[in-house]
């Protein structure tokens, strides 16, 4: 080794990482597969030499770097630049931390070596004012360069945080975690330019709180640790193996018919088929997923309302089915095999 931190944290790629590369990882939740492909493309980003040779990782980064994952990772990595400044203004700081440090230290050595007379003296007085007052004139222009100088590193961080605001603004998104990715970063912008959140963006902070982070991404953690524990103190947590689903209040009629979104699934619980009809005609893929997270069936469709499978020779149990639901979104549904 010589010395070089490897970025993020890692020194090689694993067999896991290749699997991801090659998309042979069909059983991940959509926001768990995104969540890790951002932290692949960022661990190749810091460490091209990772590719070198390896035409799977290699298409996986020309594929991904100009998406809104790519977009994203630039964003996080411009934010973590511009809390720091730029190392010459860091060495004009350090610079002028010593220079008034020395010059305190010699106000101090002088105000220790005062020796009042016996006798007053203005002559004695002058000299020793006339000594500090030259040594605080020289504190207080240090004070002026190092205020300007702190100036100039908040209007270069104002500006570079504008910058980062408009391109986040100016990604379209295709997905609810890449939508909740864009929302948490205004607000995290925001805050880097001391803006008050606003209750437009306080309610989009809740919005991402309600999900499932393994259909929302990993920002549904960031945006609960955001909001009072009061709020969040009942919403299951998945990284504990908590059962998370969600879930809108629906009638049910006697074929127990689940409305949830624009997709009605029916019947549930379920012993020998399950029904999917949707609102409009959608494409994409429908999948059932075991409580593992393991897929165990899919269907392709295009442009199709009305969805029909069995399920009797599945194992009992809680499932997830992931249902498109246009415009590239897509949401997971519990049902129960029985």
């Amino acid at each position: 080794m010589n010395g070089c931190r490897l970025g993020p944290g890692f020194t090689d790629i694993s067999d896991f990482e290749l699997k991801l590369a090659g998309g042979n990882v069909s059983y991940m939740t959509p926001g768990a597969l995104w969540y890790s492909e951002r932290l692949l493309l960022k661990k190749l980003t810091a460490n091209p030499s990772f590719m070198s040779g390896n035409a799977v990782l290699q298409q996986f980064y020309n594929s991904k770097i100009g998406t809104n994952m790519g977009a994203f990772n630039q964003i996080e990595a411009t934010l973590a630049g511009i809390l720091l400044p730029n190392a010459t203004t860091q060495a004009s700081l350090d610079a002028n931390y010593d220079q008034k440090a020395a010059l305190l230290a010699q106000i101090a050595v002088l105000d220790e070596q005062v020796q009042v007379p016996q006798a007053y003296s203005p002559d004695f007085d002058l000299l020793y004012l006339n000594a500090k007052n030259n040594l605080m004139q020289g504190v207080q222009a240090i004070d002026l360069n190092e205020a300007a100088l702190n100036g100039q590193i908040v209007q270069a961080k104002q500006a570079q945080l504008n910058s980062v605001l408009a391109t986040n603004a100016a990604i379209a998104v295709n997905t609810v975690y890449e939508a909740n990715q864009k929302d948490y970063n205004e607000v995290l912008i925001r805050a880097y330019l001391e803006l008050p959140m606003t209750t437009v963006e306080l309610d989009k902070i809740r919005q991402i709180a309600q999900q499932c982070e393994s259909g929302g991404g990993p920002i549904v953690k960031l945006a609960r640790a955001l909001l009072p524990g009061c709020e969040t103190e009942n919403l299951p947590d998945e990284s504990e193996g908590e059962l998370c689903v969600r879930e809108k209040a629906a009638e049910h009629d006697s074929h127990e018919h689940e409305l949830v979104g624009t997709a009605q699934v029916y019947p549930n619980p379920t012993t020998e088929s399950l029904n999917i009809q949707f609102n409009e005609a959608v494409e994409g893929s429908v999948k059932l997923i075991n409580a593992s997270g393991e897929l165990v069936w899919s269907q392709k469709l295009e442009k199709e309302t009305f969805v029909q499978f069995d399920t009797k020779d599945y194992p009992k149990g809680i499932y997830f089915l992931e249902l498109p639901m246009g415009n590239g979104f897509r949401e997971l549904r519990k049902v129960v095999l029985q």
